[in-house]
């Protein structure tokens, strides 16, 4: 039987979201787009949609549905499109139709669809969006108006609330952070389920998809409402230091205080890592970057920055282990105004000869198997800042600072200031924690490394600044 898809997407997504300077409404923005290339919607718009013959799938920022001829995908399409349009302070939603064509596999029929729609996209020249005409009655901030959107929002654990404002999630030094989340080679986990013989059979092909795309997005809200319910733990107050944005599958933001930050990325990816998909029983491996700024910073260059984090910690993922099981995290705290994109930000993190300041990327995940150095881990990583904030050295705040000063100057410049300082016995505890071990064998003071060749790499890496820059600004909630 002849078959006509349709493939629906919004465009801008993060604009979209993050034009709003409300946090609530963020989340509300958030949850309009899942909820226009939703079942619900599409049923909302024709009730002649049935889920179960017309879905594909849904995953991946997209969605999938069938009919049976052209005519009626072509009505279908203008209904929702329209209603989309139609809403006020809406998504911008695209959508591309195709004939199922039968000499093709199931996976090169929804390849072309996919790069259809790319090429569209490519191709449009301007955007159309119901904008005031100056005479109604406006909103601060502007409201998603779909009714009873709330009700499709995450929930926090039984008896807790997520806060609403900026303001209620920054800590005692007003500081926010801002967290992606990304999963690792999803691409080609669906790859592999295309090589699946059943694949071969359209029915059989939709079915898989739909459960995978399913069981994605079930085990990733399940990851999160873990993390959530371990904060409880955390706060003695019933509204919760988080705030979900956006879980749509494996693309996750949240939002937490600042000094936690660090400790929920590690934790989130670390739980993820422990379960895996029922469809092709393969834990799920995913990066994360975290922006650490003020509350009062531009949240969408936040936003932003934390994706670049994300990609920075993807690709050193891949350069670890070809299958991408890895589960990294880069950060950046930011003091002051941002300059440019990640590359011109890491130029500050360069001494003179050319060394980074900075071991992140670091490992916070991956299967026992995997070589890496553990001196770039998360684990290593709470460890050494565990380390520097042991009383017993007595050391006052402005010895490190004077040392970070140092460090910033280059290696010589440090071995110099070490020789002519009491820090160096704060560094040699430091350097002894041991990544596979809770009891640290002490180092001699004549084995410290400042600095460290990593295999792979033109220049040095700084072993201390990392912790030093986060040290008063970390709570690993443990």
């Amino acid at each position: 039987m002849p078959k006509t898809l349709l493939i629906f997407e919004v465009t801008g997504k993060q604009s979209y979201i993050f034009e709003s300077k409300s946090l609530k409404e963020n989340a509300m923005r958030s949850a309009c787009i899942g909820y226009v290339t939703s079942p619900a919607f599409f049923k909302d718009c024709d009730k002649a949609f049935s889920q179960e013959k017309n879905l594909v799938y849904s995953g991946g920022g997209h969605t999938v549905v069938q009919f049976d001829d052209a005519d009626t995908a072509f009505s279908f399409a203008k209904k929702v499109t329209e209603r989309v349009c139609r809403m006020e302070y809406g998504p911008e939603l695209m959508v591309k139709q195709l004939p199922y064509d039968d000499s093709r596999s199931p996976m090169e029929n929804l390849m072309e669809l996919s790069r259809q729609l790319e090429q569209k996209k490519a191709a449009r020249k301007g955007v159309i969006r119901q904008t005031s005409f100056g005479i109604e009655k406006s909103t601060v901030p502007p409201k998603t108006q779909i009714e009873g959107i709330e009700t499709l929002l995450p929930k926090p654990p039984f008896g807790y609330t997520f806060p609403t404002m900026f303001e209620r999630l920054s800590g005692n030094d007003s500081y926010i952070a801002v967290i992606h989340i990304d999963g690792n080679g999803m691409g080609d986990r669906v790859s592999r389920i295309y090589e699946n013989p059943e694949a071969n059979n359209w029915d059989s092909c939709v079915s898989l998809l739909n459960r995978f795309s399913q069981s994605i997005q079930t085990d990733y809200e399940a990851a999160f409402d873990t993390l959530c319910q371990e904060l409880t733990q955390y706060t003695d107050k019933k509204e919760l230091p988080i705030r979900p944005v956006i879980l749509a599958g494996d693309d996750m933001c949240f939002i937490t205080t600042g000094s936690i930050g660090l400790a929920c990325a590690n934790r989130l990816l670390t739980i993820l890592s422990k379960m895996k998909n029922p469809l092709d029983n393969r834990p799920y491996w995913a990066c994360a970057g975290v922006a650490i700024v003020h509350r009062k910073f531009p949240f969408y260059r936040a936003y932003q920055l934390s994706e670049e984090l994300c990609s920075n910690a993807k690709t050193y993922s891949s350069q670890l282990d070809s299958q991408k099981r890895v589960s990294a995290m880069d950060w950046h705290i930011e003091f002051g105004q941002i300059k440019g994109n990640l590359d011109t930000i890491r130029e500050d993190y360069l001494t003179p000869d050319r060394d980074s300041l900075v071991l992140r990327p670091v490992v916070c995940a991956a299967p026992d198997e995997t070589e890496f150095n553990a001196l770039r881990s998360f684990s290593h990583f709470h460890k050494l800042c565990s380390a520097f904030a042991n009383k017993k050295f007595n050391l006052s705040r402005s010895k490190l600072k004077d040392f970070r000063t140092a460090l910033k100057q280059g290696e010589e410049e440090a071995e110099f200031y070490v020789a002519d300082s009491r820090i160096k016995q704060l560094l040699s505890a430091g350097q002894a924690v041991n990544y596979t071990s809770d009891e640290a064998e002490m180092s001699t003071e004549s084995d410290l490394e400042i600095f460290m060749q990593f295999p792979g790499e033109a220049h040095k890496r700084c072993l201390y600044f990392d912790a030093i820059e986060l040290m008063d600004r970390c709570d690993f909630l443990n």
